[in-house]
């Protein structure tokens, strides 16, 4: 279930309604340009991070493009499958004009939820002529907080697309597995020589583990409830793989999760596959 599904699921089951002309036509210029913009903001700030790599070193702006990650590698895909059916449902409605089949509400509403959510992604990205004035480390700063800020947005929109529907409850303490107890309350601390203080947290866990995770994960999220929260670096995949992380000193592939239980402070934890 990843961004936008809702209203694919929509577009699946509904007919095109021409009621809904404007709103189709408005989805898919807004896409277009997004995708456009968010694709040309990405690549800006790739380029500016090598110009600094090569000038203080390795690691310089790699964590602000793992937080930004969710641009590229997420949301560009989906403006364009947005738009393209978009574009479709506007070609169908426009030769249904003068039928007159009912509009579907949810799908109206829906239309009117991506609409609003595409206009405030457009309203936090400056006019690309804005940053001929900047110096280069200021145009990074900008263009990465951009994007976070893009991040952030998107991830408040996936979340309530995904718990609309549920009732916020409190989590019971016994509903909390013995696994993710054991992830929270006992990870291994790795510290890695010659880097002062640096150390990770680390868990190790089989892909079998991990799938129980990711669903129990669903079900704490979805109470709601604040003193209780598992969050996925990833956290548009419904199926976590682990990855390297040049941001890290970790080289293994690994999968990046917070966790925060029982009204505890939260932890990252850095999740390690076994076979």
């Amino acid at each position: 279930m990843g961004l936008f599904s809702k209203i694919f699921h929509l577009f699946e089951s509904n007919t095109p309604h021409h009621q809904l002309l404007d709103s189709y036509a408005q989805i898919h210029s807004l896409a277009k340009q997004l995708r456009r913009e968010l694709r040309l903001l990405r690549r800006l700030q790739k380029q500016l991070i090598l110009q600094k790599k090569s000038a203080l070193g390795e690691k310089t702006g790699q964590l602000g493009l793992q937080k930004t990650i969710f641009v590229e590698e997420e949301l560009l895909g989906k403006l364009r499958v947005l738009g393209k059916k978009a574009e479709e449902r506007f070609s169908t409605a426009y030769e249904t004009i003068g039928q007159s089949q009912p509009t579907s509400k949810l799908e109206q509403e829906e239309v009117e939820r991506v609409i609003k959510y595409l206009k405030k992604v457009q309203s936090l990205i400056s006019p690309f002529s804005s940053f001929s004035s900047l110096s280069a480390a200021d145009k990074l700063l900008v263009v990465e907080t951009e994007l976070r800020e893009v991040t952030k947005l998107s991830q408040e929109f996936y979340k309530t697309e995904r718990y609309e529907q549920e009732l916020a409850r409190s989590v019971l303490e016994h509903e909390i597995s013995p696994l993710l107890r054991k992830l929270y309350l006992a990870p291994e601390k790795k510290i890695f020589p010659g880097s002062g203080a640096e150390s990770l947290l680390t868990f190790t866990l089989s892909p079998r583990q991990l799938r129980q995770l990711e669903q129990e994960a669903q079900k704490v999220n979805r109470c709601q409830d604040p003193r209780y929260r598992i969050s996925w670096q990833r956290w548009w995949r419904d199926i976590q793989q682990p990855e390297k992380d040049k941001a890290t000193m970790l080289h293994d592939p690994h999968i990046n999760v917070t966790v925060k239980l029982f009204g505890s402070k939260k932890k990252d934890v850095h999740l390690l596959l076994r076979d």
